[in-house]
C-alpha cells in the first residue's frame, strides 16, 4: 500500500517508493533480531509501551511529513516500533492473565491479529481505491490510535478482581 501511495500521486519514484518499502521491512526485522539479542536488558513492559507508541507516533509522521521524509524516515520508524509488537504482547500474556488462562488468550490473540491481518488491508486498500492514496495516512494514524487506546485500557487496573475475572472468561 505504501509504494502504491508514493507511486500513484507521483510524489516518489518508483525506485525511492520501493526504497522505503525496503526499509520498513528492513527496520521491522531487525528490531525482532534486536529483540532477541538484546530483549532482556529492557522491562518487557517497558518495550510494549515504546512499541505501541512509537507506532501512533510514526504514524501520525508518516501521514503529516512531506512523502521523502514519511517514506525515508516515519516508514522505517514504523516498522521498527512493530517489530516488537507481537513478540512481547505473546510474552506477557501469561504474566497478566494467568499460566492457566494464557493458552487460550494467546489463542484468541492470534486469531484476532489473523483475522485484523486480513481485513484491514483489504478495508483500507477499498478505501484509497474509492476515495484517494492519501487516505492511507488518516487510516494508520486511526488504527495505531485504537491499538494505543486499547493497550492503555488493558494496562488500567480493573475494578473487578481482574485475574479472577478473566480466568471465567477463558474456562
Amino acid at each position: 500500500m505504501t509504494y502504491t501511495r508514493f507511486t500513484t500521486d507521483g510524489s516518489l519514484s518508483e525506485g525511492l517508493a520501493g526504497l522505503a518499502v525496503f526499509l520498513y521491512w528492513s527496520a521491522l526485522a531487525a528490531g525482532r533480531i534486536a529483540l532477541a539479542v538484546l530483549g532482556d536488558r529492557v522491562a518487557p513492559t517497558r518495550l510494549f509501551d515504546i512499541s505501541v507508541f512509537g507506532a501512533l507516533t510514526s504514524a501520525v509522521a508518516f501521514w503529516l511529513l512531506p512523502p521523502p521524509a514519511a517514506a525515508l524516515l516515519a516508514l522505517p520508524c514504523l516498522g521498527a516500533a512493530l517489530s516488537v509488537f507481537v513478540p512481547v504482547l505473546l510474552y506477557l500474556t501469561p504474566r497478566r492473565i494467568g499460566s492457566a488462562a494464557a493458552p487460550r488468550a494467546i489463542g484468541y490473540q492470534v486469531a484476532a491479529g489473523m483475522i485484523g491481518g486480513a481485513s484491514l488491508p483489504a478495508g483500507v486498500g477499498l478505501l484509497m481505491q474509492s476515495i484517494d492514496v492519501a487516505v492511507l495516512g488518516p487510516c494508520l494514524v486511526t488504527m495505531a490510535a485504537v491499538l494505543a487506546g486499547l493497550h492503555v485500557a488493558s494496562t488500567r487496573p480493573l475494578r473487578i478482581r481482574s485475574r479472577t475475572y478473566v480466568r471465567q472468561l477463558f474456562r
